[in-house]
Order: structure tokens, then sequence, then C-alpha cells
């Protein structure tokens, strides 16, 4: 399952609830930065079922770095194990990759405005790089409105492997490849997951 095979018949995404184990792919992740000559890109997979992620996998083809995970035996980077550091304790010494442009006009000039408060905002509107620059440590938290599975099945599961957090900062629920709702945000830690929602969305 991939965003074109969605895209050309939407109830394909109804195969993450069934029984089958399904493959997940986006083959060319940031397209855009890809169509303009940019760096910023990768290839993902994920394998889910019952609309769990089991397995995943980010692929930097520029640089050749592999990124993978299993549920509950954790995530490896170019075959060494990864413990993703502790972070800062204050925000505003953190380096963050909030993608706010999906979001709703007036929320995402609010949310603009509060990104300021990081130490570096910089997203690479790509998730298979912002993936693998928290699992680098060059990024300490990420935020996106979109959830789509082809996106960040495979990150969610690399991320929460290597001791991390997900969950939609707008429901507080686990975030679940299944799931429609909008809204991730993705942390080094469930405190400083609380502390990121706290300052963005006061909950």
């Amino acid at each position: 399952m991939g965003e074109e095979a969605v895209a050309a018949d939407p109830t394909v995404r109804d195969r993450l609830h069934g029984d089958d184990w399904v493959w997940v792919i986006d083959p060319l992740d940031g397209t855009a930065n890809f169509a303009r000559g940019h760096e910023a890109f990768g290839s993902i997979l994920a394998l889910v079922h019952h609309g769990e992620t089991y397995a995943g996998w980010i692929h930097d083809p520029l640089t050749g770095v592999m990124a993978c995970a299993a549920k509950g035996q954790g995530t490896w980077r170019d075959g060494a194990a990864v413990r993703l550091p502790e972070p800062p304790t204050d925000l505003a010494d953190q380096h963050a990759a909030l993608s706010v442009r999906f979001f709703p006009g007036e929320e995402r000039k609010r949310l603009a405005e509060l990104t300021q408060r990081f130490a570096s905002q910089s997203p690479c509107y790509s998730a298979a790089q912002d993936y693998l620059r928290l699992l680098q440590g060059e990024a300490h938290l990420a935020l996106f409105y979109r959830t789509l599975p082809w996106d960040h099945a495979a990150g969610v599961l690399l991320v929460e492997e290597a001791g991390g957090y997900a969950a939609s900062p707008l429901s507080g629920k686990p975030y679940s490849p299944a799931a429609a709702d909008p809204g991730l945000l993705i942390a080094a830690r469930e405190a400083q997951w609380q502390a990121a929602r706290g300052l963005l969305f006061g909950g």
C-alpha cells in the first residue's frame, strides 16, 4: 500500500484494519525536494498488521544510511543499536523540526510564532529525513499535521524503539497507522513531549 494506490482507490487503506500483513511503502518521500534538486528525501517501508507497525525501515539513498526497527527488539542505524540521547531540559535549548504548513490557517500562524521558542526550527519537509535527524540527535522534536501511514508508520516505530515518544498533541492518543486523526508530535522522551505539547497546544 502506498500513496498512489490510495489516491486511485481510497478503500485500499482499509487493509490496515484487516487480518493480512500489509507492506506500506513510500519509495520517494520528499518528492518536492527531489524535484527541486534538494537532498532531503528518502525511502520508507513499514510492515503493518491489525493497525500496528511491526517493522520499519528508512533509507537515505544519497548517503547510504539505513535505519530499521522491529517491534520489541530495538532500533538500528547502519547495523548499530540506537538509543535516543537525553534532550536538553529547557525547550529553548532544543532543536526542532516542526512542520506547521498543513495546520488550518489561524492555527498555523499561532504555531509558527511559537516555533521561535526553540533553539532552532528547521523541518526537512521529508518525514524520512526528519526521522533520521531525530535518531541521530540532530533534532529533539518533530511535529506534523498529516499522519499518513506511508510517511509515519516506520518512523514512529523507529523513534519509539529507540526510547522516544510519539502521540497526537491534539487528542493525546498514541499514533496508529490505521487511524486518520490529524496531528503527530514526536520527542526523545515522554516528559519532553508533554512539555512541548503544553507550549504548543496548551495541553
